[in-house]
């Protein structure tokens, strides 16, 4: 716990998630020497010759930096919305407040008019 905040544990998807690239970065290690062989690659319009698994590592990579693209866009609308549902709940809390305090207020005002009255009623009676 830092200052008071609690930590939140990883989601079993986030671990599952780092646990496969962890794996699929010890297989491309130690399958190295084959990643890194040159092969001929056809693509459509052009032929060329690289390292396959290379080219597939860089894909994998490239994938992920586009899904935590996408997570960030999502995680940061995610607090933008919480945020002005916030700010609502506050602007509703305070009309709330604002309305029981002019109800206790006429409250007030009309047990001053009954009391008024009662002792207006008072006096007349007792002969004032």
């Amino acid at each position: 716990m830092i200052a008071g905040v609690p930590q939140a544990a990883m989601r079993p998807r986030t671990v599952l998630i780092l646990v496969l690239l962890a794996l699929i970065g010890l297989f491309a290690l130690l399958n190295w020497r084959s990643f890194t062989t040159p092969a001929n690659l056809d693509f459509l319009i052009a032929r060329i010759e690289a390292p396959l698994g290379v080219l597939m590592l860089i894909a994998v990579g490239v994938l992920v930096i586009v899904f935590l693209l996408l997570l960030a866009k999502a995680e940061i609308a995610m607090l933008l919305e919480s945020r002005k549902v916030a700010r609502e709940m506050e602007n509703l809390r305070r009309l709330a407040a604002e309305a029981e305090s002019s109800r206790v207020e006429s409250l007030r005002a009309a047990l001053h008019g009954e009391l008024a009255e009662i002792n207006r009623k008072l006096d007349i009676i007792i002969g004032k």
